[in-house]
């Protein structure tokens, strides 16, 4: 991935406006970086009534009621609201919670582990055979410890979380991760399933509907070269799959639209995280079907199929 001069001036440009709007409180630079990203993505300004996942997500990070996000998307808060509502579905075990660069350069662990900001995005580092983190681990979590995330991206939601790093179990068999699952949701209904196979490895990512059907894969983001190409092999749909969209609309109730990833571990689902503005709104969709959350697929289909 590789941003040219021009994308790299959009985004100074907004992550300057931020910057100011957090350090005086100005609502205007918020207002502004956040519109000027947006219509520079997407080509149009965002619509309110508009039924589009993207301009739910933009007034999602926008709205100063965003704030209220703040707690469910925290890595280690959101686990009380997820373990309350959803007790069918399980929590990753939280084996500590880091603060220091002290506390990161003396933590070990003998088990596999992840290690991640609770405060932002982005930034995981993978120990599928335990240990210490290495210095260019430390180093990148130490950045994030350093940074408010909404800075870089206008995402307010995060703009008073405490920083922290969260270490928690690895899911996956040896070194490969579980497969991601990510529920677009829309009122506590789910839209469709955003799939990503051997995420940390060769990624293999395709959507697929309520019922398990495959649907189109279409975007563009102009802020990176997209290396991603859609996965067109053979799928099985799980047999929990049903189960896990309707933890997904549990989950997704109390918000207008927000997306609830979970991993899949053979038969067993875990919560991964909830994501209020994928993409931060810089991904462009060009099929109807996965960004239109007025559309729904017919809900006659027998059963789950194979997709």
């Amino acid at each position: 991935m590789g941003a040219t001069r021009f994308q790299d001036y959009c985004t100074r440009v907004a992550g300057l406006n931020f910057r100011i709007a957090h350090k005086t409180g100005i609502r205007f630079f918020h207002w502004f970086g956040n519109h000027w990203l947006f219509v520079w993505s997407q080509g149009r300004f965002p619509n309110r009534k508009n039924p589009d996942m993207v301009d739910l997500g933009f007034f999602n990070k926008h709205d100063q009621k965003g704030i209220g996000y703040g707690p469910f998307v925290d890595k280690e808060l959101v686990k009380h609201f997820v373990s309350g509502m959803t007790p069918q579905v399980r929590l990753p075990e939280t084996y500590d919670i880091l603060k220091t660069e002290k506390e990161l350069r003396a933590f070990e662990l003998d088990k596999p582990y992840v290690a991640k900001p609770t405060h932002s995005s982005g930034t995981v580092a993978i120990k599928p055979e335990g240990g210490k983190l290495t210095e260019k681990e430390i180093s990148d979590l130490l950045y994030r410890l350093g940074h408010n995330y909404y800075t870089g991206g206008g995402e307010i939601q995060y703009r008073f979380l405490e920083k922290k790093i969260i270490v928690e179990e690895f899911i996956g068999e040896g070194e490969k991760a579980a497969p991601d699952m990510k529920f677009q949701c829309h009122n506590g209904r789910m839209h469709h399933c955003f799939v990503m196979l051997d995420r940390f490895g060769s990624p293999k990512p395709m959507n697929i509907d309520r019922h398990g059907k495959r649907i189109p894969f279409d975007f563009s983001c102009r802020l990176y070269t997209m290396g991603i190409e859609p996965y067109n092999g053979p799928y099985e749909v799980p047999d929990i799959y049903p189960r896990m969209v309707e933890a997904a609309e549990t989950l997704s109730a109390p918000f207008e639209y927000v997306r609830v990833d979970m991993l899949l571990l053979g038969e067993e689902m875990l919560f991964g995280e909830l994501t209020f503005t994928p993409a931060n709104c810089l991904i462009k969709f060009h099929s109807r079907e996965l960004t239109d959350l007025s559309w729904k697929p017919a809900d006659d289909a027998a059963g789950v199929p194979t997709a």
